[in-house]
């Protein structure tokens, strides 16, 4: 019931951005192999088995992902399905936190959730995604926004899983020591698949002019 509302709005958003196509552009239609290991590197089955791949080979997993049949509503769900994990790792913490401030209710923390990530956090992953594409294409290389969508949204998917153990340890320990650490070792992770999906992706774009 979540997902309705927020594609809407996301439809709506691209609409007003100019943003029409929902395949890969035509310049982005034959992707090229940039080495032999991209070549001979088999794609796990499962979304599961590609999230675990990726920890390993980021690379290597988002490359074969842009080469394979990717459209819009492909990426999107990966925009989606992070959102949807990110709120459900909040909510052991929203629990502890109602439980310590009875004030303000588990339902009404969970509302103020909901709107911000399943909302809000689609729309903002889109603009952040555009201004990656700009910035790709300033370095540049002629990315289509896809792929700088796919490097985004997968690399944020790929971390939820560790999200969702810090819920559980924030929801236990509370804000200590151990969490924050945890945290930040999460963002460490992130950034270091997005870095590397950004690669992959600049690495089979056409240069620009």
């Amino acid at each position: 019931m979540l997902v309705l509302p927020v594609t809407s709005l996301v439809f709506v958003f691209l609409r007003k951005n100019g943003i029409k196509s929902l395949e890969i552009e035509e310049s982005s239609q034959e992707l090229p192999v940039e080495n032999e290991a991209d070549a001979n590197f088999e794609l796990p089955h499962g979304l599961l088995g590609r999230i675990l791949a990726t920890y390993m080979k980021p690379r290597l997993v988002v490359g074969a992902l842009a080469r394979g049949d990717l459209r819009e509503p492909q990426v999107m769900f990966f925009a989606l399905l992070a959102c949807a994990l990110i709120f459900v790792s909040q909510w052991p913490i929203l629990s502890r936190a109602a439980t310590l401030d009875p004030s303000v209710t588990f339902e009404q923390r969970m509302g103020g959730a909901m709107f911000g990530i399943m909302f809000l956090l689609p729309l903002l992953l889109y603009g952040f995604a555009a201004l990656l594409k700009l910035g790709l294409r300033l370095s540049g290389r002629i990315v289509p926004g896809i792929l700088a969508r796919l490097a985004l949204f997968w690399s944020l998917l790929t971390v939820t899983p560790l999200m969702l153990v810090q819920g559980g340890l924030s929801a236990f320990l509370g804000p200590v020591g151990l969490t924050q650490g945890f945290g930040f070792v999460v963002l460490l992770v992130f950034l270091y698949i997005l870095v590397k999906s950004v690669s992959a992706v600049r690495g089979i774009a056409a240069p620009q002019g």
